[in-house]
């Protein structure tokens, strides 16, 4: 559940009724998970549907379009599509798998041709 199931992890964090001590620790555990479905959905998809958005951060549908906008996305109204941006992979010198299959994929047709 804590890898894949997003929804899942939001309505069992907010399933129970947790004491002030617990709640804080709470509210810092949904913000990480928060955070890290904004990471998932920036690094892994070049278009995802609003309402994937939403299930995936535990926010209602407004609010994760505004929450898109907000990051620079781009956001389609008609079609509720969202295109994330990805954040600068080269500056920190990591690269995704997706632009190292791009650079072999150039290299091959560059010795091809």
């Amino acid at each position: 559940m804590w890898k894949r199931d997003f929804p899942a992890i939001y309505k069992a964090l907010n399933a129970v009724t947790w004491s002030d001590s617990v709640a804080e620790i709470m509210k810092i555990l949904h913000e990480k998970v928060r955070s890290r479905a904004i990471d998932l959905i920036e690094q892994a998809y070049s278009s995802i549907t609003l309402d994937m958005v939403a299930a995936m951060t535990g926010l209602s549908a407004e609010v994760a379009g505004a929450a898109c906008v907000e990051r620079g996305w781009s956001v389609e109204m008609d079609t509720h599509m969202i295109h994330p941006i990805r954040s600068n992979l080269q500056a920190s010198g990591d690269t995704s798998s997706e632009d190292q299959l791009y650079k072999l994929t150039e290299f091959v047709s560059f010795l091809e041709n």
